[in-house]
């Protein structure tokens, strides 16, 4: 069963009246009944008194039989108010006179006072007090109808009948006048409490609405321009905490849409807002471009300078990058060290809005090219940038986010520090990359690389002095590129298991070969290319001393590890002393690729460093370029002066042997003496070595 509902207003109303009602009738009937009732006493008593003075005056005709007599006494009563009959009885109860009066007759005759409460039960009220009349006096004044009598027999008996349907309608219509009064004062207190409630609860009202819309992102002030102190109050509580609820709002919308590093719009943010924007754009006249931005080699910096200068560092880039957009563009950061920007209203014309995003992107990376001062160091960061557009490549989301991320890819691919347009080609590009992700942690994981050693070659001499341990994977029956796969490796930080494994390989070879005999004393070393990623772990010295002590406990190691040269930019004191360390243990450290990233002579001389290795793109054309002749002369005059060995790559003919050999360079490597080859035809290649090498 439904209950029934009723507002404030009506219940408060209803109660007033209920009070009033009971209160106003119930005084008033209340007075009229002790008014009636005390009538109504003062009847009975009249009654019994007319009933003896009637009883005395009928005992002589009735003694005589004198009717007449009778009536003419009778007549006396006759005007009695109330009165509606009087009745005599003879003394075997017989009707023996009554005048002519509408009164019910009652035979015998016997008293009946009815109480106050059967006035309205009865559809004729009356009352009846009877009195025998006795044959003396004192008799008929103690002798009463229906109680034990005297000895002698009364003469006959006397009965006055009041009518009392006076009473009633006395009481029914004060009860009427009653209502009616009480009404006539309840319906004007009525009209007042009603206006006084509504002036209460139409702040309760306004309070309900404001209520309704909390939390809001923009809270208006309550005022219910109330007099009452009480909702004064409530007024000033219900806007502190709308206020408060407003700035949870906007926390919780900032957690929730909001980056807690760059305080740039998140992933979250950009997931809910991309459609509708998209949509904007496919609609209207012109086009948006989407910006996938990925921070080049931020994991290095992570991993070397600690997490809170890594957050320091991308809270700096977003601020620089927010400085040369326009105010319609958005800037979200997507996680990690990707970064993602929109540029709506561009040309609606395909020419004209890559050529805008072109200039966007290329004034981003010019902006970024200034270094950076983050916690005391000088930091150089770049960017790869892939561009997608809408609607002219995707129209939907997550295809136009795809597309931009392939994109970004192929700036990777091509170089870094660079901006690529989609092109459908490039999915083609991205699958594969994917494919070969995959792929790659299953080779990992089940040991399926492999390493190849490629000799070097010492000038004086001609005896191979070393060899440097080169990644390999064989996918699919087809060799893969190792600068397709090795950037993948350090993407996943796959990189990190895999160069430990690498070194342990080559110290088990090293080992075993010293005690084949197949290492003449000039066999100083086995390289291994060590990633930035892995040389900024925390743990890498403590790594890399392990695994010292596990495989070469003898302390015959020839390990010889080969850094880029980004890896010797800002090294913090933690990574000098560990590069002490195991210079201690007798481990070398190379530069390889020496000349192609940033070279800086101070770093060269802070680090522990035995040798430089010049890349293979100088030494190819040494002959042919002066350029790159002037560069190789450079770099071992500059390798000579350090007191450092110089290793030439890509060593390919006799000329750029000889013109080598005129600067100083003490170790060649390179096709001219031999390809890089397996362990089992290395050792092979070992055993058909003739000339011993002497050590310098």
């Amino acid at each position: 069963m439904k209950r029934l509902c009723l507002t404030f207003t009506t219940r408060f109303n209803l109660f007033l009246a209920a009070i009033i009602l009971v209160s106003g009738l119930g005084t008033s009937l209340a007075l009229t009944w002790k008014d009636l009732r005390q009538e109504y006493r003062e009847l009975q008593r009249q009654g019994r008194i007319l009933t003896r003075l009637a009883a005395d005056n009928l005992r002589y005709p009735l003694l005589v039989g004198d009717r007449t007599h009778a009536a003419e006494v009778l007549e006396s009563f006759r005007g009695l108010p109330q009165l509606a009959a009087i009745q005599v009885f003879d003394a075997r109860c017989r009707l023996w006179l009554q005048p002519p009066h509408p009164a019910p007759s009652r035979c015998p005759p016997s008293r009946y006072i009815p109480a106050m409460s059967e006035l309205w039960r009865s559809a004729h009220p009356f009352m009846v007090v009877s009195l025998a009349i006795p044959t003396n006096t004192a008799v008929g004044e103690q002798a009463l109808f229906l109680e034990s009598g005297p000895a002698s027999q009364p003469l006959g008996y006397v009965a006055l009948v009041f009518d009392l349907e006076g009473f009633r309608t006395r009481f029914l219509t004060s009860a009427r006048d009653s209502l009616f009064v009480t009404l006539a004062f309840l319906i004007p207190i009525l009209a007042i409490s009603s206006y006084r409630s509504r002036r209460l609860t139409r702040p309760l009202e306004r309070l309900h609405d404001a209520l309704a819309n909390l939390p809001a992102a923009k809270p208006q002030p309550l005022e219910v321009s109330a007099d009452i102190p009480e909702i004064r109050l409530l007024e000033a509580r219900f806007n502190a905490v709308q206020q408060q609820l407003a700035e949870y709002h906007q926390d919780l919308e900032r957690l929730a849409f909001r980056d807690h590093v760059t305080q740039l719009r998140n992933r979250t943010w950009l997931q809910e807002q991309l459609p509708a924007l998209l949509r904007e754009a496919c609609q209207g006249q012109g086009s948006l471009a989407l910006l996938f931005l990925d921070l080049d080699r931020f994991k290095l910096v992570n991993d070397t300078l600690g997490h809170a200068t890594g957050d320091q560092l991308l809270h700096t880039i977003a601020a620089r990058l927010q400085g040369h957009l326009r105010d319609r563009d958005i800037l979200v950061r997507l996680g990690g060290d990707e970064f993602l920007i929109l540029l709506p209203n561009l040309a609606s014309a395909r020419e004209k809005a890559e050529h805008q995003a072109k200039s966007a992107a290329a004034k981003l990376i010019k902006a970024l090219k200034q270094p950076l001062r983050i916690a005391g160091h000088q930091l150089r960061v770049s960017f790869s940038i892939g561009i997608a557009l809408a609607p002219h490549d995707a129209e939907d989301a997550d295809t136009l986010l795809r597309f931009a991320d392939i994109a970004m890819y192929a700036a990777k691919d091509a170089g870094r520090q660079t901006f690529r347009l989609f092109r459908p080609e490039q999915a083609k590009t991205g699958r594969r990359r994917l494919a070969l992700e995959a792929a790659l942690t299953e080779a990992v994981e089940r040991q399926r690389l492999q390493f190849f050693l490629q000799p070097q070659i010492q000038a004086d001499g001609g005896c191979v002095c070393g060899a440097e341990v080169l990644l390999r994977w064989r996918h699919k029956d087809a060799w893969i590129s190792p600068a397709e796969f090795i950037p993948l490796l350090e993407e996943t930080g796959l990189i990190v298991p895999v160069s430990e494994w690498l070194v342990r390989e080559a110290l088990a070879l090293k080992r075993r070969w010293l005690q084949q005999g197949l290492c003449g004393k000039g066999f100083r070393h086995l390289a291994v290319n060590i990633s930035p990623v892995q040389l900024w772990r925390e743990d890498f010295t403590a790594r890399m001393l392990a695994i010292i002590r596990e495989c070469s406990p003898d302390g015959e190691l020839g390990l010889e590890l080969e850094l880029t040269e980004s890896a010797l930019v800002q090294p913090s004191q933690a990574v000098l002393d560990g590069f002490e360390q195991l210079k201690a243990a007798g481990v070398r450290f190379a530069i390889d690729d020496f000349g192609t990233g940033y070279s800086n002579l101070a770093y060269l001389k802070r680090f522990p460093l035995d040798a430089i290795k010049i890349d293979q793109s100088f030494v190819r054309d040494c002959i042919e370029d002066p350029a790159d002749a002037a560069l190789v002369t450079a770099i071992c005059a500059m390798a000579r002066g350090l007191g450092l060995t110089v290793v030439a790559e890509g060593v390919e003919t006799e000329a750029q042997v000889e013109f080598l050999r005129r600067q100083h360079c003490q170790i060649y490597q390179g096709y001219l003496f031999a390809r890089p080859m397996p362990p089992e035809e290395f050792e092979r290649f070992l055993k058909t070595q003739a000339i011993p090498c002497q050590v310098e």
